[in-house]
């Protein structure tokens, strides 16, 4: 993708498959979305998307099927809840822990809605989001769980 340039992924895409590579390898979602829209010929393997198959990049874990594979950064509902909890047992006085996530990120929402509050309960812990969506807010996100005397982070990431 050009950096920078999101809105370019879609015409790049296009480019790279009138190049007719024999393979493409895309990292996360909005890259991986736009190979797969370009060509159903060229293999394409993604590394680090999401949830492939809530986002429609494949059909199942086990069957992606056409002519797609790759490898998930989510490796069940419950992966987030599983960081927590190994942060607890690297710092077992910690009772708040901040999580920072990207609010536009349908995976993060998810997790913060369903898995979090679970985890949260069955650890003692308190679990304030810190937001940010790119670099340049990873500051202001730092300080706010400085604010809310959080003992330790999880990061979820920014895209």
């Amino acid at each position: 993708m050009d950096r920078g340039k999101p809105e370019r992924v879609t015409e790049l895409a296009a480019e790279l498959v009138r190049l007719k590579p024999d393979l493409i390898v895309t990292t996360s979602d909005q890259p991986t979305a736009a190979v797969k829209a370009a060509t159903d010929a060229i293999p394409i393997v993604f590394i680090a998307v999401g949830d492939p198959v809530r986002t429609g990049l494949v059909a199942s874990l086990a069957r992606p099927g056409g002519n797609i594979t790759g490898l998930s950064n989510l490796v069940s509902e419950e992966f987030t809840g599983k960081m927590v909890e190994l942060l607890q047992i690297a710092v077992p006085q910690a009772s708040t822990v901040a999580i920072l996530m990207n609010p536009t990120n349908a995976d993060h929402q998810r997790i913060l809605s369903m898995d979090l509050p679970t985890a949260a309960r069955r650890l003692h812990l308190t679990l304030p989001t810190v937001e940010a969506q790119a670099v340049h807010e990873l500051d202001g996100a730092f300080e706010r769980a400085a604010r809310a005397r959080a003992d330790a982070i999880v990061v979820m990431g920014i895209r």
